[in-house]
């Protein structure tokens, strides 16, 4: 374990090698990275998983029919006892029925604004998996597998960082 001065000679030492760093900003750079690995990469919220399922349906199944994602995610919900997907986005309601008259697709009521911002790390995420299989790993390519939901948090995270810097 390096010694506290030591620790502060790397910090200096990198403070002078990144022009216009200063000391709040290499604070958050220092918070961001230490904070990172204790985050929990899942998306398990209503909101969370329309998002998603806007980047997840456009990229592999080409379309913006969401059954698939939204059945994936309450699966999951209900198999850890939380019905709130399943309620919220595939329950029948008759005051508020989950299917658009319109299309015969169920609805997607959350802006695309999150799954524009995710689509760089997904799409790494994805080039990573058919390489990683390429090269004999077996990690499901179909937007639903741990690669693609840390990428996509990693972003999250990433730009959350990024505003902190910019204000």
């Amino acid at each position: 374990m390096a010694s506290t001065a030591t620790v502060l000679q790397r910090v200096r030492a990198w403070q002078q090698a990144v022009p216009g760093l200063d000391g709040g900003a290499l604070a958050l750079v220092i918070i961001f990275l230490l904070l990172l690995p204790i985050s929990t990469p899942r998306i398990y919220a209503t909101d969370e998983v329309q998002y998603y399922s806007y980047l997840r349906s456009v990229y592999f199944d080409g379309d913006l029919d969401f059954r698939n994602e939204y059945e994936h995610f309450a699966a999951i919900g209900q198999q850890n006892g939380d019905p709130a997907i399943y309620n919220a986005l595939l329950r029948d309601n008759p005051a508020d029925p989950p299917v658009n008259p319109d299309t015969g697709l169920l609805r997607n009521v959350a802006p695309i604004g999150s799954a524009l911002l995710w689509s760089p790390g997904f799409v790494i995420a994805d080039v990573a998996v058919r390489i990683a299989n390429a090269a004999g790993a077996t990690i499901p390519a179909d937007g639903f597998s741990r690669p693609y939901i840390w990428a996509t948090c990693f972003m999250s995270a990433l730009y959350a960082f990024l505003g902190m810097l910019l204000s």
